[in-house]
Protein backbone atom coordinates (compact mmCIF):
# COMPACT_ATOMS: atom_id res chain seq x y z
CA UNK A 1 0.00 0.00 0.00
CA UNK A 2 2.96 2.29 0.55
CA UNK A 3 4.04 1.26 -2.81
CA UNK A 4 1.12 2.07 -4.47
CA UNK A 5 0.68 5.35 -2.69
CA UNK A 6 4.00 6.43 -3.61
CA UNK A 7 3.46 6.13 -7.08
CA UNK A 8 0.12 7.39 -7.25
CA UNK A 9 1.71 10.84 -5.54
CA UNK A 10 4.31 10.72 -8.23
CA UNK A 11 2.52 10.41 -11.10
CA UNK A 12 0.15 12.89 -9.83
CA UNK A 13 3.08 15.45 -9.71
CA UNK A 14 3.72 14.45 -13.17
CA UNK A 15 0.53 15.15 -14.83
CA UNK A 16 -1.11 17.93 -12.20
CA UNK A 17 0.54 21.20 -13.89
CA UNK A 18 -0.44 19.45 -17.56
CA UNK A 19 -4.16 18.99 -16.53
CA UNK A 20 -4.76 22.78 -14.51
CA UNK A 21 -3.61 23.96 -18.27
CA UNK A 22 -5.59 22.00 -20.23
CA UNK A 23 -8.35 22.99 -17.90
CA UNK A 24 -7.96 26.02 -18.26
CA UNK A 25 -7.57 26.58 -22.33
CA UNK A 26 -10.39 24.20 -22.69
CA UNK A 27 -13.38 25.93 -20.79
CA UNK A 28 -12.43 29.27 -20.26
CA UNK A 29 -15.94 29.94 -19.17
CA UNK A 30 -16.65 27.71 -16.55
CA UNK A 31 -18.14 28.49 -13.75
CA UNK A 32 -16.24 29.99 -10.91
CA UNK A 33 -18.11 28.71 -8.77
CA UNK A 34 -20.29 25.58 -7.56
CA UNK A 35 -19.05 21.64 -7.45
CA UNK A 36 -17.58 20.33 -10.93
CA UNK A 37 -18.24 16.92 -10.52
CA UNK A 38 -18.68 15.76 -13.48
CA UNK A 39 -21.28 16.37 -16.22
CA UNK A 40 -24.28 16.19 -14.14
CA UNK A 41 -23.09 19.68 -12.41
CA UNK A 42 -21.97 22.43 -14.46
CA UNK A 43 -19.72 20.67 -16.82
CA UNK A 44 -22.45 18.71 -19.11
CA UNK A 45 -21.37 18.13 -23.01
CA UNK A 46 -24.02 20.75 -23.80
CA UNK A 47 -22.00 23.31 -21.45
CA UNK A 48 -18.33 22.32 -23.02
CA UNK A 49 -20.16 22.93 -26.66
CA UNK A 50 -21.12 25.87 -25.60
CA UNK A 51 -17.68 27.50 -24.27
CA UNK A 52 -16.25 26.02 -26.71
CA UNK A 53 -17.30 28.30 -29.29
CA UNK A 54 -20.92 27.68 -30.70
CA UNK A 55 -21.13 31.47 -31.59
CA UNK A 56 -19.27 33.23 -34.18
CA UNK A 57 -17.60 36.92 -33.37
CA UNK A 58 -20.52 38.33 -34.42
CA UNK A 59 -22.54 36.16 -31.66
CA UNK A 60 -24.23 34.39 -34.41
CA UNK A 61 -25.38 31.13 -33.25
CA UNK A 62 -23.98 28.42 -35.62
CA UNK A 63 -26.37 26.01 -34.92
CA UNK A 64 -28.67 23.63 -38.05
CA UNK A 65 -28.91 26.28 -41.29
CA UNK A 66 -28.71 29.15 -39.11
CA UNK A 67 -28.18 32.69 -39.94
CA UNK A 68 -24.81 31.88 -41.80
CA UNK A 69 -25.88 29.29 -44.04
CA UNK A 70 -29.11 31.44 -45.18
CA UNK A 71 -26.91 34.87 -45.47
CA UNK A 72 -24.28 33.04 -47.55
CA UNK A 73 -27.38 31.44 -49.83
CA UNK A 74 -28.11 34.66 -50.01
CA UNK A 75 -24.87 36.30 -51.28
CA UNK A 76 -24.53 34.20 -53.98
CA UNK A 77 -26.02 30.57 -55.65
CA UNK A 78 -25.83 28.04 -53.79
CA UNK A 79 -23.12 25.32 -54.76
CA UNK A 80 -23.57 21.69 -55.24
CA UNK A 81 -22.22 19.12 -52.96
CA UNK A 82 -22.36 14.99 -52.65
CA UNK A 83 -22.03 13.01 -49.55
CA UNK A 84 -21.11 9.38 -50.21
CA UNK A 85 -22.00 7.20 -47.78
CA UNK A 86 -25.02 7.40 -44.92
CA UNK A 87 -23.18 6.94 -41.61
CA UNK A 88 -22.11 8.82 -38.88
CA UNK A 89 -19.44 10.45 -41.10
CA UNK A 90 -21.77 10.89 -44.12
CA UNK A 91 -24.10 12.92 -42.01
CA UNK A 92 -21.70 15.14 -40.13
CA UNK A 93 -20.83 16.15 -43.79
CA UNK A 94 -23.75 16.84 -44.84
CA UNK A 95 -24.52 18.80 -42.05
CA UNK A 96 -21.20 20.65 -42.02
CA UNK A 97 -21.66 21.83 -45.30
CA UNK A 98 -25.47 22.84 -45.25
CA UNK A 99 -24.05 24.82 -42.58
CA UNK A 100 -21.43 26.60 -44.97
CA UNK A 101 -24.41 27.12 -47.61
CA UNK A 102 -24.21 24.03 -50.09
CA UNK A 103 -27.06 22.66 -51.35
CA UNK A 104 -26.15 18.47 -50.37
CA UNK A 105 -27.34 15.06 -51.81
CA UNK A 106 -25.90 12.29 -50.04
CA UNK A 107 -26.32 8.82 -51.18
CA UNK A 108 -26.29 5.49 -50.08
CA UNK A 109 -26.47 2.16 -51.06
CA UNK A 110 -28.82 0.94 -48.00
CA UNK A 111 -32.60 1.50 -48.95
CA UNK A 112 -33.32 3.85 -46.15
CA UNK A 113 -29.95 5.57 -44.33
CA UNK A 114 -31.89 7.92 -42.52
CA UNK A 115 -34.75 5.80 -41.39
CA UNK A 116 -37.38 7.69 -42.86
CA UNK A 117 -39.33 5.19 -44.19
CA UNK A 118 -39.54 3.46 -40.37
CA UNK A 119 -35.68 1.95 -40.84
CA UNK A 120 -34.79 -1.72 -41.09
CA UNK A 121 -36.87 -4.75 -39.01
CA UNK A 122 -36.52 -8.06 -39.79
CA UNK A 123 -39.83 -10.03 -40.25
CA UNK A 124 -41.29 -9.90 -36.82
CA UNK A 125 -41.46 -5.95 -36.79
CA UNK A 126 -38.72 -5.49 -34.66
CA UNK A 127 -36.14 -3.00 -35.16
CA UNK A 128 -32.74 -4.23 -36.50
CA UNK A 129 -29.64 -2.38 -36.24
CA UNK A 130 -25.83 -2.71 -36.81
CA UNK A 131 -24.29 -2.87 -33.74
CA UNK A 132 -25.38 -1.27 -30.14
CA UNK A 133 -25.07 2.33 -29.75
CA UNK A 134 -23.34 4.02 -26.84
CA UNK A 135 -22.86 7.86 -26.18
CA UNK A 136 -20.07 8.88 -24.09
CA UNK A 137 -19.19 11.54 -21.80
CA UNK A 138 -16.63 12.82 -24.68
CA UNK A 139 -19.42 13.34 -27.16
CA UNK A 140 -20.55 16.97 -26.70
CA UNK A 141 -21.30 17.28 -30.21
CA UNK A 142 -24.22 14.30 -30.18
CA UNK A 143 -25.95 16.26 -27.13
CA UNK A 144 -25.44 19.54 -28.63
CA UNK A 145 -27.13 17.46 -32.09
CA UNK A 146 -30.14 16.60 -29.25
CA UNK A 147 -30.34 20.41 -28.07
CA UNK A 148 -30.25 21.78 -31.74
CA UNK A 149 -33.26 19.01 -32.47
CA UNK A 150 -35.37 19.80 -29.43
CA UNK A 151 -34.87 16.30 -28.44
CA UNK A 152 -35.40 15.25 -25.21
CA UNK A 153 -32.30 13.99 -24.05
CA UNK A 154 -33.75 11.78 -20.89
CA UNK A 155 -36.42 10.58 -23.37
CA UNK A 156 -33.81 10.03 -26.03
CA UNK A 157 -30.75 8.12 -23.38
CA UNK A 158 -30.41 6.05 -20.82
CA UNK A 159 -29.14 7.64 -17.41
CA UNK A 160 -25.12 6.87 -17.49
CA UNK A 161 -24.74 3.46 -16.61
CA UNK A 162 -21.47 1.09 -15.48
CA UNK A 163 -19.93 -1.49 -17.57
CA UNK A 164 -18.48 -5.21 -16.42
CA UNK A 165 -15.89 -7.62 -17.57
CA UNK A 166 -16.18 -10.68 -17.34
CA UNK A 167 -14.17 -13.92 -17.50
CA UNK A 168 -14.91 -18.07 -17.44
CA UNK A 169 -14.52 -17.57 -13.30
CA UNK A 170 -16.98 -14.62 -13.50
CA UNK A 171 -16.72 -11.02 -12.91
CA UNK A 172 -13.70 -9.57 -13.28
CA UNK A 173 -13.78 -5.88 -12.77
CA UNK A 174 -16.41 -3.24 -13.19
CA UNK A 175 -16.25 0.38 -14.28
CA UNK A 176 -17.96 2.68 -11.82
CA UNK A 177 -19.31 5.93 -12.59
CA UNK A 178 -16.65 8.20 -12.65
CA UNK A 179 -18.88 11.50 -12.72
CA UNK A 180 -20.80 10.67 -9.17
CA UNK A 181 -17.59 10.17 -7.68
CA UNK A 182 -15.19 13.44 -6.19
CA UNK A 183 -12.94 14.73 -9.00
CA UNK A 184 -9.45 14.31 -9.25
CA UNK A 185 -6.04 15.16 -11.82
CA UNK A 186 -7.01 12.74 -14.06
CA UNK A 187 -5.49 9.50 -14.44
CA UNK A 188 -5.23 9.87 -10.94
CA UNK A 189 -8.97 9.70 -9.96
CA UNK A 190 -9.54 7.01 -12.65
CA UNK A 191 -6.29 4.71 -11.27
CA UNK A 192 -7.83 5.53 -7.64
CA UNK A 193 -11.16 4.82 -7.82
CA UNK A 194 -10.63 1.66 -10.22
CA UNK A 195 -7.90 -0.45 -9.07
CA UNK A 196 -9.40 -1.65 -5.83
CA UNK A 197 -12.20 -2.88 -8.50
CA UNK A 198 -10.19 -5.73 -10.20
CA UNK A 199 -11.12 -9.74 -8.67
CA UNK A 200 -8.37 -11.99 -8.50
CA UNK A 201 -5.42 -9.75 -9.58
CA UNK A 202 -3.07 -9.35 -6.95
CA UNK A 203 -2.05 -5.86 -6.47
CA UNK A 204 1.29 -5.74 -7.71
CA UNK A 205 0.14 -6.82 -11.11
CA UNK A 206 -2.24 -3.45 -11.09
CA UNK A 207 0.26 -1.46 -9.90
CA UNK A 208 2.16 -2.13 -13.21
CA UNK A 209 -0.51 -0.05 -14.90
CA UNK A 210 1.71 3.00 -13.93
CA UNK A 211 4.52 2.44 -16.53
CA UNK A 212 1.69 2.59 -19.56
CA UNK A 213 0.31 5.77 -17.26
CA UNK A 214 3.51 7.29 -17.71
CA UNK A 215 4.25 6.49 -21.63
CA UNK A 216 1.31 8.36 -22.01
CA UNK A 217 2.79 11.42 -20.43
CA UNK A 218 5.11 11.91 -23.28
CA UNK A 219 4.13 10.23 -26.57
CA UNK A 220 2.34 13.41 -28.30
CA UNK A 221 5.02 15.32 -26.70
CA UNK A 222 6.53 16.34 -30.55
CA UNK A 223 5.95 14.60 -33.99
CA UNK A 224 9.18 12.71 -33.71
CA UNK A 225 8.21 10.83 -30.77
CA UNK A 226 4.50 10.26 -31.84
CA UNK A 227 5.74 8.51 -34.96
CA UNK A 228 8.62 6.89 -32.62
CA UNK A 229 5.23 5.39 -30.66
CA UNK A 230 3.08 4.49 -33.94
CA UNK A 231 6.18 2.23 -35.66
CA UNK A 232 5.48 0.10 -32.31
CA UNK A 233 3.23 -2.36 -31.62
CA UNK A 234 0.69 -2.58 -28.58
CA UNK A 235 2.56 -5.50 -27.53
CA UNK A 236 5.81 -3.68 -27.73
CA UNK A 237 4.87 -0.86 -25.69
CA UNK A 238 3.35 -2.49 -22.75
CA UNK A 239 6.69 -4.83 -22.24
CA UNK A 240 8.55 -1.49 -22.58
CA UNK A 241 6.39 0.29 -20.27
CA UNK A 242 7.02 -2.84 -17.62
CA UNK A 243 3.06 -4.09 -17.62
CA UNK A 244 2.69 -7.07 -16.14
CA UNK A 245 2.02 -10.18 -18.15
CA UNK A 246 -1.40 -10.69 -16.02
CA UNK A 247 -2.94 -7.38 -16.84
CA UNK A 248 -2.29 -7.32 -20.38
CA UNK A 249 -4.13 -10.94 -20.69
CA UNK A 250 -6.92 -10.42 -18.55
CA UNK A 251 -7.86 -6.48 -19.08
CA UNK A 252 -5.64 -4.84 -21.91
CA UNK A 253 -6.00 -7.44 -24.59
CA UNK A 254 -9.84 -7.74 -23.98
CA UNK A 255 -10.48 -4.12 -23.97
CA UNK A 256 -8.73 -3.63 -27.23
CA UNK A 257 -10.59 -6.46 -29.22
CA UNK A 258 -13.81 -5.06 -28.47
CA UNK A 259 -12.91 -1.42 -28.74
CA UNK A 260 -10.36 -1.43 -31.36
CA UNK A 261 -10.93 -5.20 -32.62
CA UNK A 262 -8.19 -6.30 -32.94
CA UNK A 263 -5.23 -7.73 -30.19
CA UNK A 264 -2.24 -5.62 -29.35
CA UNK A 265 0.47 -7.58 -31.76
CA UNK A 266 -1.44 -6.08 -34.11
CA UNK A 267 -2.26 -2.14 -33.23
CA UNK A 268 0.17 0.44 -33.27
CA UNK A 269 1.17 2.08 -30.03
CA UNK A 270 0.15 5.55 -30.69
CA UNK A 271 -3.16 4.30 -31.38
CA UNK A 272 -3.94 2.07 -28.44
CA UNK A 273 -2.92 5.50 -26.33
CA UNK A 274 -4.81 7.22 -28.33
CA UNK A 275 -7.85 5.51 -27.16
CA UNK A 276 -6.99 5.00 -24.06
CA UNK A 277 -6.52 8.88 -23.95
CA UNK A 278 -9.67 9.60 -25.17
CA UNK A 279 -12.03 7.01 -23.61
CA UNK A 280 -10.50 6.91 -20.44
CA UNK A 281 -7.75 8.74 -19.74
CA UNK A 282 -8.03 12.33 -20.67
CA UNK A 283 -10.60 13.20 -17.80
CA UNK A 284 -12.15 11.65 -14.86
CA UNK A 285 -15.54 11.47 -16.78
CA UNK A 286 -14.39 10.04 -19.97
CA UNK A 287 -15.28 6.56 -19.58
CA UNK A 288 -18.99 7.70 -18.43
CA UNK A 289 -21.39 5.98 -20.99
CA UNK A 290 -25.52 6.56 -22.24
CA UNK A 291 -27.63 4.03 -23.70
CA UNK A 292 -29.99 4.53 -26.94
CA UNK A 293 -33.07 3.76 -25.14
CA UNK A 294 -34.60 3.26 -28.88
CA UNK A 295 -33.27 2.72 -32.57
CA UNK A 296 -30.66 5.21 -33.28
CA UNK A 297 -31.54 5.48 -37.01
CA UNK A 298 -35.38 6.39 -35.62
CA UNK A 299 -34.28 8.21 -32.90
CA UNK A 300 -32.15 10.64 -33.90
CA UNK A 301 -30.85 10.20 -37.62
CA UNK A 302 -34.51 10.64 -39.09
CA UNK A 303 -35.48 13.88 -37.24
CA UNK A 304 -31.99 15.17 -37.88
CA UNK A 305 -32.83 14.05 -41.59
CA UNK A 306 -36.00 15.78 -42.24
CA UNK A 307 -34.22 19.16 -40.48
CA UNK A 308 -31.43 19.30 -43.06
CA UNK A 309 -33.98 18.64 -45.87
CA UNK A 310 -37.02 21.08 -44.50
CA UNK A 311 -36.06 23.71 -47.28
CA UNK A 312 -35.92 21.00 -50.37
CA UNK A 313 -32.94 22.17 -51.33
CA UNK A 314 -31.06 19.41 -49.89
CA UNK A 315 -32.09 15.70 -50.36
CA UNK A 316 -31.03 12.00 -48.99
CA UNK A 317 -31.05 9.18 -51.55
CA UNK A 318 -31.40 5.16 -51.05
CA UNK A 319 -30.49 2.55 -53.01
CA UNK A 320 -27.64 4.26 -54.64
CA UNK A 321 -24.57 2.84 -55.60
CA UNK A 322 -21.72 5.21 -56.92
CA UNK A 323 -20.22 4.18 -60.82
CA UNK A 324 -17.99 6.97 -61.00
CA UNK A 325 -16.52 10.63 -59.57
CA UNK A 326 -15.18 12.51 -62.88
CA UNK A 327 -12.65 14.76 -61.52
CA UNK A 328 -11.54 17.33 -64.21
CA UNK A 329 -8.17 19.77 -63.22
CA UNK A 330 -8.17 17.87 -60.15
CA UNK A 331 -11.39 18.90 -58.72
CA UNK A 332 -14.73 17.38 -58.95
CA UNK A 333 -17.42 16.87 -61.33
CA UNK A 334 -19.74 15.10 -61.34
CA UNK A 335 -20.72 11.48 -59.91
CA UNK A 336 -22.75 9.30 -61.84
CA UNK A 337 -24.95 7.00 -59.71
CA UNK A 338 -27.08 3.97 -60.39
CA UNK A 339 -30.58 3.44 -58.84
CA UNK A 340 -30.53 -0.31 -57.19
CA UNK A 341 -34.04 -1.21 -58.41
CA UNK A 342 -34.69 0.80 -61.73
CA UNK A 343 -30.86 -0.01 -62.89
CA UNK A 344 -30.90 3.54 -64.43
CA UNK A 345 -27.54 5.49 -64.18
CA UNK A 346 -28.04 9.44 -63.78
CA UNK A 347 -25.20 12.14 -63.22
CA UNK A 348 -25.59 14.60 -60.56
CA UNK A 349 -23.09 17.73 -60.95
CA UNK A 350 -21.15 19.09 -57.86
CA UNK A 351 -18.76 21.15 -56.50
CA UNK A 352 -17.46 19.44 -53.40
CA UNK A 353 -17.79 15.21 -53.42
CA UNK A 354 -17.33 13.71 -49.96
CA UNK A 355 -16.69 9.87 -49.78
CA UNK A 356 -17.66 8.97 -46.42
CA UNK A 357 -17.08 5.05 -46.86
CA UNK A 358 -15.69 2.06 -45.78
CA UNK A 359 -12.43 0.77 -47.10
CA UNK A 360 -14.37 -1.96 -49.86
CA UNK A 361 -16.34 0.82 -50.86
CA UNK A 362 -13.71 3.48 -51.65
CA UNK A 363 -11.75 0.70 -53.79
CA UNK A 364 -14.71 0.18 -55.29
CA UNK A 365 -15.08 3.91 -56.62
CA UNK A 366 -11.52 4.10 -57.34
CA UNK A 367 -11.95 0.97 -59.63
CA UNK A 368 -14.70 3.06 -61.53
CA UNK A 369 -13.49 6.16 -61.33
CA UNK A 370 -10.15 6.86 -63.72
CA UNK A 371 -9.67 10.18 -63.22
CA UNK A 372 -10.44 10.10 -59.36
CA UNK A 373 -7.66 7.39 -59.60
CA UNK A 374 -5.04 9.30 -61.57
CA UNK A 375 -5.77 12.88 -59.67
CA UNK A 376 -5.61 11.07 -56.52
CA UNK A 377 -2.38 8.67 -55.84
CA UNK A 378 -2.29 9.18 -52.11
CA UNK A 379 -5.69 8.27 -52.19
CA UNK A 380 -5.20 5.27 -54.31
CA UNK A 381 -2.15 4.06 -52.41
CA UNK A 382 -3.62 4.51 -48.85
CA UNK A 383 -6.80 2.30 -50.38
CA UNK A 384 -4.46 -0.34 -51.65
CA UNK A 385 -3.13 -0.50 -48.21
CA UNK A 386 -5.89 -0.69 -45.87
CA UNK A 387 -7.75 -3.26 -44.33
CA UNK A 388 -10.82 -3.79 -42.97
CA UNK A 389 -12.27 -5.83 -40.02
CA UNK A 390 -15.67 -8.00 -40.09
CA UNK A 391 -18.26 -7.61 -37.17
CA UNK A 392 -20.76 -9.69 -36.21
CA UNK A 393 -23.74 -8.59 -34.18
CA UNK A 394 -26.20 -11.01 -33.26
CA UNK A 395 -29.72 -9.65 -31.62
CA UNK A 396 -31.14 -12.83 -29.20
CA UNK A 397 -34.73 -12.50 -27.96
CA UNK A 398 -36.00 -14.06 -24.59
CA UNK A 399 -39.73 -15.29 -23.89
CA UNK A 400 -39.30 -13.89 -20.22
CA UNK A 401 -37.04 -11.14 -18.21
CA UNK A 402 -33.77 -12.53 -17.26
CA UNK A 403 -31.51 -10.64 -14.95
CA UNK A 404 -28.23 -8.73 -15.73
CA UNK A 405 -26.44 -6.93 -13.48
CA UNK A 406 -24.70 -4.29 -16.25
CA UNK A 407 -26.25 -3.16 -19.33
CA UNK A 408 -22.81 -3.25 -20.95
CA UNK A 409 -19.98 -5.81 -20.81
CA UNK A 410 -17.11 -7.28 -22.12
CA UNK A 411 -15.82 -10.91 -22.14
CA UNK A 412 -12.41 -11.95 -21.58
CA UNK A 413 -10.26 -15.17 -22.11
CA UNK A 414 -13.09 -17.32 -23.65
CA UNK A 415 -11.46 -19.86 -26.00
CA UNK A 416 -14.43 -19.90 -28.13
CA UNK A 417 -14.14 -16.07 -28.77
CA UNK A 418 -11.75 -13.60 -30.40
CA UNK A 419 -13.32 -10.76 -29.09
CA UNK A 420 -16.67 -10.26 -27.74
CA UNK A 421 -18.84 -7.63 -25.76
CA UNK A 422 -22.85 -8.44 -24.67
CA UNK A 423 -25.60 -5.15 -23.84
CA UNK A 424 -28.15 -6.06 -22.05
CA UNK A 425 -31.18 -3.91 -23.73
CA UNK A 426 -33.25 -4.55 -20.59
CA UNK A 427 -32.05 -1.35 -19.55
CA UNK A 428 -32.63 0.28 -22.12
CA UNK A 429 -35.09 -0.21 -24.53
CA UNK A 430 -38.12 0.19 -22.13
CA UNK A 431 -40.68 0.79 -24.64
CA UNK A 432 -40.98 -2.79 -25.98
CA UNK A 433 -43.07 -5.47 -24.36
CA UNK A 434 -40.81 -7.98 -24.82
CA UNK A 435 -37.14 -7.76 -22.79
CA UNK A 436 -34.18 -9.02 -25.37
CA UNK A 437 -30.94 -9.16 -25.18
CA UNK A 438 -28.38 -7.60 -27.33
CA UNK A 439 -24.92 -9.81 -28.47
CA UNK A 440 -22.00 -8.84 -30.63
CA UNK A 441 -19.76 -11.00 -31.06
CA UNK A 442 -16.72 -9.22 -32.72
CA UNK A 443 -14.24 -11.66 -34.81
CA UNK A 444 -11.08 -9.87 -35.04
CA UNK A 445 -9.38 -10.57 -38.94
CA UNK A 446 -5.89 -8.99 -39.24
Amino acid sequence: IIVYRLIMAGHWLLVLLACVSEATLAVPDAPATGSLQGRHARFSPRHLSRVAGRRSCRGERQGFVGRAATKARAAAPAKQAVVVGGGWGGFGAMKALTEAGYNVKLVDATPDPAALKGGWKNPNGRPVEAGFKGFWWQYPNIFSLVDELGLKEDELFTPLTRSGLYNPQGLFTEAPLFSTLPRLPAPFGQALYTLPLFRDLPLEDRLTISGLLIEMTRYKSSEETYKFYDNMTAAELFRRAGVSPKLIEKFLRPILLVGLFNPPEALSAALVMDMLYYYAIGHQADFDVKWARAPIAEALLAPFARHMMRDGESSIEGSSFVEEVVVSDGRAQAVRIRDAQTKEVSTIEADVVVLAVGVNGLRRILTGSPSLAKSSPDLRRTAGTMKGIDVMATRIWFDRPVQCPFPSNVFANYDELEGAGFSWKTHTHTHHSRRYMHYSRRLSIV
